[in-house]
């Protein structure tokens, strides 16, 4: 059975996150994306026009109301 202190821990801890902040580098606010207005607006339209109902016969059912 292996035995780990808690400086091991420490350094798995520190290694993992620079391994992370390697692959996926913090967001600053100067790259940050953001949505476009049309695709705000698409996913709201979408939202207005999508019913879920319960059914008896089915758990539920989407429906797109346009």
């Amino acid at each position: 059975m292996s035995h780990f202190t808690l400086q091991d821990l420490v350094d798995f801890t520190q290694n993992e996150r620079k391994m992370v902040e390697d692959v996926l580098p913090k967001a600053t606010h100067d790259n940050e994306v953001e949505p476009s207005e049309a695709c705000l607006r698409n996913i709201l339209d979408y939202s207005k026009a999508l019913s879920v109902r319960t059914s008896k016969k089915m758990k539920q059912v989407h429906v797109i109301l346009n």
